[in-house]
């Protein structure tokens, strides 16, 4: 999901990312003929609304593979029956696109550090290919400008690739991000800009009729001009027990390093338990939990043990309503030096169709971030409390064209005053696809 600028958004999610809002090229023009649709899982990829993005912190997959399942609070926007590609060429299938975002923010952090309000406006043109029905790409560059001169503007670009396949009883997942912006952050208090890249390999296959093992491994890499760098990579062993149709529980152990410039180094050991249902439309739950122990390659601070949660809940009690429940709990690198970050999170939203093509999307985010010595265990942090609360309307006109407004309020309380704030965002967007 792109980030939204005025989101005081914490660190990038590399699951998240996959949301965003992708798109429009500037190649030739397509023989114009029978539009393909795009499947449902890579209609969340197109990110049909943006308006309620909350970007969840940067480990949420759980710096050791806890895979938090936190959805963002704009991904349920996206129209069940998935979206057209109104081009095709041969095996491929072509949705250019284009969004206009209008924003007034009140008390954002600008980038000396100071609140200001300002007006951001977001001219969005993109590009969706479908290749084939395994691969789907997309790219989409942002031109953000700022009225008030505290904050810089730039063109942020977003990069998606994702592709599955099977062969033979093997089956193989490749997806790639990267994400390259510059936004306000509750982390470091002000904007920040920053690279992203996440790349992610999954293949398994099934062991008898009852049991099958699945490896996922990732690799994570940030990169700014004032803070903390990283690296990170991931790999975990699964060996699931299939109940039923839709039905699953596995068990996982793995390992991760992380490499941090500049800063500890840290090695992470971790064992979890999985449970995912998908028996029906109406519901849906992936649920991972499990414990990490991690080691501080220098200084003095002894083993950090902590437990690791990613939740997501989704229930459609009728074909007009969506509700999702999300939580979790993860470690990860912070933007600072010597420190690594423990947060805990809860996120609800409401989707209901009020009538027509008019949607209603209620959202509510809860965020605990403590922050963690990586050098001696007798350090007491800066703690952190975040609410996040939003409101959103949106329809559909002529088609392949979506208006909303919107509503937020975010607010963060800090033991450190320099990184308290209460922010207000409202506005509209256009999108046509």
């Amino acid at each position: 999901m792109q980030p939204h600028a005025a989101n005081h958004v914490t660190n990038p999610n590399p699951n998240t990312l996959r949301h965003a809002n992708l798109p429009h090229d500037r190649g030739p023009l397509p023989v114009l003929a029978k539009p393909r649709r795009l499947p449902r899982s890579a209609a969340a990829v197109a990110g049909l609304a943006t308006l309620l993005t909350v970007t969840p912190s940067p480990a949420q997959t759980g710096s050791s593979g806890a895979g938090s399942a936190v959805v963002p609070l704009s991904s349920v926007v996206a129209d069940d029956d998935g979206i057209s590609a109104p081009f095709s060429l041969g095996a491929m299938g072509i949705i250019p696109e284009f969004t206009y975002r209008y924003t007034q923010a009140d008390d954002l952090r600008a980038r000396d550090g100071e609140t200001r309000s300002t007006v951001i406006q977001d001219f969005s043109p993109g590009v969706i290919v479908l290749l084939g029905d395994k691969w789907t790409f997309g790219y989409r560059p942002t031109w953000r400008v700022y009225s008030d001169e505290g904050f810089v503007d730039r063109v942020n670009h977003y990069f998606n690739l994702d592709g599955a396949t099977t062969y033979n009883d093997w089956h193989f997942a490749l997806s790639q991000d990267y994400l390259s912006s510059e936004q306000s952050l509750a982390e470091t208090g002000r904007q920040t800009g920053y690279d992203y890249f996440g790349t992610s390999f999954i293949f398994g296959a099934p062991i008898n009729s009852k049991l099958g093992f699945e490896v996922e491994t990732r690799q994570d890499m940030r990169f700014t001009d004032e803070f903390v760098d990283y690296r990170q990579w991931d790999g975990t062993a699964w060996v699931d027990y299939y109940i039923g149709p839709g039905l699953k529980v596995g068990v996982g152990a793995g390992a991760s390093y992380v490499s941090v410039d500049p800063g500890a180094d840290m090695s992470v050991t971790h064992g979890l338990v999985r449970l995912g249902v998908q028996a029906t439309r109406k519901i849906e739950l992936d649920l991972r939990t499990g414990v990490e122990s991690r080691d501080f390659r220098s200084g003095d601070r002894s083993n950090l043990s902590n437990t690791l949660l990613g939740l997501s809940l989704t229930y459609r009690p009728l074909e007009t309503t969506t509700l999702t429940l999300g939580a979790g709990r993860d470690v990860s690198a912070s933007y600072f030096r010597g420190l690594v970050t423990e947060r805990e999170r809860l996120s609800a939203t409401l989707r209901q169709r009020l009538f027509g093509r008019l949607y209603l999307t209620l959202g509510v985010v809860e965020e605990n971030t403590d922050y963690v010595s990586t050098e001696t265990s007798q350090f007491e942090g800066r703690e952190d409390e975040r609410s996040i609360y939003s409101v959103g309307l949106s329809t559909s006109v002529f088609t392949r064209t979506r208006l909303a407004i919107f509503y937020r309020q975010s607010e963060n309380s800090s033991n450190l005053s320099d990184f308290e704030y209460t922010s207000d965002q409202f506005g509209f967007e256009v999108s046509i696809r």
